[in-house]
């Protein structure tokens, strides 16, 4: 019945913290409490989420552009930039 448990547990914390689910589950993750058989279950439950990867429903995460242009890179300027890595730390010594 423990695994029941955990899964009523998990569908509490999801349904009450929507988007900040996650910083929850680590906060009490990290408090690591387990005096009672309640806060064992809860601790549980916020593992399982932690490592399932949940997002909350309707989150979007849309990719960031880095580099709008592709930049070709030859094998001459890249053997010339080790060139100038070389001289530099040969300048050093």
């Amino acid at each position: 019945y423990a695994i029941m448990d955990v899964f009523i547990c998990a569908e509490d914390i999801i349904i009450s913290q929507r988007r900040s689910l996650l910083d929850y589950c680590i906060f009490h993750r990290e408090r690591n409490q387990m005096e009672s058989y309640e806060n064992y279950i809860h601790l549980m439950a916020c593992l399982c989420l932690i490592h399932s990867n949940f997002f909350a429903p309707g989150t979007n995460f849309p990719a960031i552009e880095y580099c709008y242009v592709e930049q070709v890179l030859s094998l001459d300027r890249l053997q010339r930039l080790r060139q100038i890595g070389d001289l530099v730390d040969e300048v050093e010594e």
